[in-house]
């Protein structure tokens, strides 16, 4: 793929959600410019099941798609693309699971959606957040630390460093690439 003019706009301000996109980027496409967007994710401030955290990053990744062409209209073959990154909770069962998803948008009408890896929270954790709490703040009293979300996140907490939230974001949006790196596979 020749690409002269082609940006990215990261529909988060979050640091944690944006440097592992221009990471990624990085490597697979030199020549990206990303830039960051204040999206909302028109789903509730905690995401729950798959249905909602899909619709988060959807809805990010279309909204800095359109902040984009409004600031950067693309000429004529200039690739524009929106990056949803939507984190959540999936209950299955007594299990509470932390993930995420990534949805890309472009202005040639293509996208793709890839899944974070999934953690298990703690049981309490889990009752918190059936009683009606958000991730972050109770991850806040949980572990002292203040704004845990944009620094490791739960994730980073739970595994003692090993799997950080950044990681997961990264191997996320590396997977969403899948479609455009093989266009030639996908419809």
């Amino acid at each position: 793929m020749l690409l002269e003019s082609f940006v990215v706009a990261v529909g988060s301000t979050n640091p944690i959600k944006v440097e592992p996109v221009r990471t990624v980027l990085a490597r697979a496409f030199s020549a990206a410019m990303v830039v960051s967007v204040n999206a909302a994710s028109g789903v509730p401030e905690q995401p729950i099941g798959p249905a909602q955290i899909r619709q988060g990053a959807r809805n990010r990744a279309l909204h800095a798609l359109k902040e984009l062409l409004s600031q950067s209209p693309a000429a004529n073959g200039e690739m524009r693309w929106g990056v949803g990154l939507e984190g959540g909770v999936d209950f299955e069962d007594e299990v509470a699971w932390l993930t995420g998803a990534v949805a890309i948008v472009t202005n040639q009408e293509r996208s793709s959606l890839a899944w974070c890896p999934r953690c298990p929270l703690p049981p309490r954790v889990a009752d918190a957040l059936h009683a009606g709490g958000e991730l972050g703040p109770i991850m806040d009293e949980l572990t002292g630390i203040t704004d845990s979300k944009t620094k490791h996140g739960a994730i980073g907490y739970l595994t003692n460093g090993l799997a950080l939230r950044g990681l997961s974001w990264e191997i996320a949006f590396a997977c969403a690439l899948a479609p455009f790196l093989h266009p030639e596979l996908y419809p």
